[in-house]
């Protein structure tokens, strides 16, 4: 880390280019983590869903 005056512009180009890419990959991270998150969304409410219909399917079949 860098705290005083700069006056070499390949330095700053440097670390330019870290932070760019320490974002992308930040950003990659994330949608990852997005799709994961929605992924098991869809299978809670497809449980869910099956489990709904399972007891409704039972209920009307034993008559209850």
């Amino acid at each position: 880390m860098y705290t005083g005056m700069f006056d070499d512009p390949a330095f700053f180009a440097s670390e330019q280019e870290a932070i760019e890419s320490e974002i992308s990959r930040l950003e990659d991270e994330r949608s990852r983590a997005m799709t994961i998150a929605n992924d098991w969304k869809d299978i809670a409410n497809d449980a869910f869903m099956f489990a709904r219909y399972a007891k409704r399917t039972l209920i009307l079949t034993i008559g209850a």
